[in-house]
């Protein structure tokens, strides 16, 4: 089994996620790890600083999203990296 663990719910990570849950991959589990549930649209974020957007509008849903990928989220904040060990 192969593990991606992906720090962060930014755009790359979110494209990465709808990927998967196009294409599942046999022997590869997916792990999303963020301090936050909801992410930001930056394309939409001045609209929803003016008002033109509500929350929901403007923001991902970064636990459905993991759903949808058949992937784990983690609600957490990543606090270093060991690539030697593998470790997150």
């Amino acid at each position: 089994m192969k593990r991606l663990v992906l720090c962060g719910g930014g755009h790359t990570h979110v494209e990465v996620l709808r990927w998967f849950g196009e294409r599942r991959v046999a022997g590869a589990e997916l792990v999303l790890v963020s301090p936050n549930r909801f992410t930001p649209y930056s394309g939409i974020l001045p609209g929803l600083i003016a008002g033109h957007y509500r929350f929901e509008e403007a923001h991902l849903d970064l636990e459905r999203v993991t759903r949808f990928a058949g992937a784990r989220f983690l609600r957490t904040l990543v606090t270093g990296l060991d690539p030697r060990e593998r470790v997150v």
